[in-house]
């Protein structure tokens, strides 16, 4: 009988080995719950934002009049409601105002309305235009948010492809100043107290650095000879009670730049060893100091993650993709509607090809656990982001969109559907543990 029991334990054991490896070692995919498809030829990048159970998207058709901002039921993809704005919308964004959130939507690029661009701001509930500002006959290419000092709350600060930053009040939209940069301004990230840092592309190869100050003065101004990709706010690395600046320049390196004069902190910056940073995270602590830490993902499809506080390598650079990663989201854990410290990250992946990925990686050893690939259309996922819990109590779920479709998909299995190769190990240890024991207690009695 003994015998019995033994060879019973043992076959499970081996069938727990067939069974449990494929797990351990495949991708698994994430499921999709809904898809969304705008009027117009895309969705451009920055398009897309979502405030509470509501997601918002712009349509961008140059030629023509007809260009909706879309409001978008986040947990079925039923459109809600929708506004013409004529113009081809670039960019949307939320911001907060007088107790209330509002949706900022930025315009221009027509080539039926030349030299025509403006900002419009939305209630959340309905397609009524609360402000639209006036004719800013540039392009309106970024959006970004501030801390008001004639209002109580934020004001919207636009970057124009001509170069100027025009900072809009956020109850009424009335301008109230504008300032001349040199070259597009790609991104605008508030600093501290209202003001701002922008990012602008002058010429191929050239990028420049402004912090301007809530009034639209001029604190400093970094130029350099160096194609620019990604200007962010960061923490106070160096305790001078001043947001630092992230500066990524094509020379394979994370810059940190002193938030109150543009000095390089030491000891940054940090080489990325040959690669160029394609996007990067600023805002989680992985390493357990307190303080956030730096998720880079690479050209040649590359993950890094560097201590935000001094600069070392904390984990990787591991390959989780032949393809060029474009963008890096969080995926966060979520338990009774509670945001808790991230686990997982989502990838966007680029390839010049007819293949487009989405993979889900374990934060704790950048290994990919799921994907999804983007068929109809076939192009690359852009305006990745998570957007809560609500399809799970656990992992939030994932927006993006494709050309002119917003996808919808299901973030809950890429932490608890998936057995890490460890937990595995750890299983098939401890069954063979037991069966030894089994044995030498047989042994022991055959004795």
């Amino acid at each position: 009988m003994r015998f019995q029991y033994i060879h019973i334990l043992f076959a499970w054991i081996m069938l727990s080995f067939f069974l449990f490896m494929p797990l351990a070692n495949a991708v698994g995919l994430f499921s999709q719950i809904w898809s969304f498809p705008a009027l117009g030829e895309t969705v451009t990048h920055g398009a897309l934002d979502s405030v509470g159970p509501i997601v918002y998207l712009g349509s961008s058709v140059t030629f023509g009049f007809t260009n909706y901002v879309y409001a978008v039921n986040i947990s079925n993809g039923i459109q809600i409601w929708q506004y013409n704005t004529s113009l081809p919308i670039n960019c949307v964004s939320h911001f907060y105002n007088d107790g209330n959130y509002f949706i900022a939507a930025g315009t221009g690029g027509s080539a039926t309305q030349v030299s025509k661009s403006y900002v419009f701001c939305f209630n959340l509930s309905n397609n009524a235009a609360l402000w639209q500002s006036v004719n800013l006959t540039s392009s309106v290419v970024s959006l970004g948010t501030a801390e008001s000092y004639v209002s109580t709350g934020e004001d919207v600060v636009a970057g124009l492809e001509n170069g100027t930053v025009v900072r809009l009040r956020g109850d009424t939209g009335n301008v109230l100043w504008s300032y001349p940069c040199n070259g597009t301004v790609f991104s605008i990230s508030h600093l501290r107290n209202g003001s701002v840092i922008v990012g602008s592309r002058p010429a191929v190869g050239m990028g420049n650095i402004y912090c301007l100050e809530m009034d639209g003065s001029l604190r400093w101004v970094l130029e350099q000879n160096n194609r620019i990709t990604l200007v962010k706010r960061f923490s106070d690395v160096n305790g001078d009670w001043e947001p630092d600046v992230i500066a990524i320049f094509y020379d394979n390196f994370v810059h940190v730049l002193n938030g109150l004069d543009k000095t390089e902190i030491s000891p940054w910056p940090f080489s990325i060893s040959g690669d160029y940073v394609k996007d990067l995270l600023c805002t989680e602590d992985y390493t357990g100091d307190g303080f956030p830490d730096i998720v880079c993902g690479t050209e040649n499809g590359d993950l890094v993650i560097i201590n935000g506080q001094n600069a070392t390598l904390f984990r990787g650079p591991t390959r989780v993709s032949d393809l060029t990663v474009t963008y890096i989201r969080y995926m966060h854990f979520y338990e009774n509607g509670i945001t808790y410290l991230n686990k997982t990250l989502a990838i966007s992946l680029l390839e010049l090809g007819p293949a487009y990925y989405i993979r889900g990686i374990n934060a704790s050893d950048l290994t990919v656990m799921k994907e999804y690939q983007v068929v109809e259309p076939a192009a690359p996922a852009r305006n990745l982001f998570n957007i809560g819990n609500f399809t799970s109590d656990f992992t939030g779920d994932l927006i993006f969109t494709a050309n002119n479709i917003v996808y919808c998909i299901s973030g809950t299995e890429i932490i608890f559907s998936e057995f890490s190769s460890q937990i595995v190990l750890v299983i098939i240890v401890i069954l063979v543990w037991c069966l030894a024991i089994a044995l030498r207690r047989e042994r022991s009695q055959i004795n």
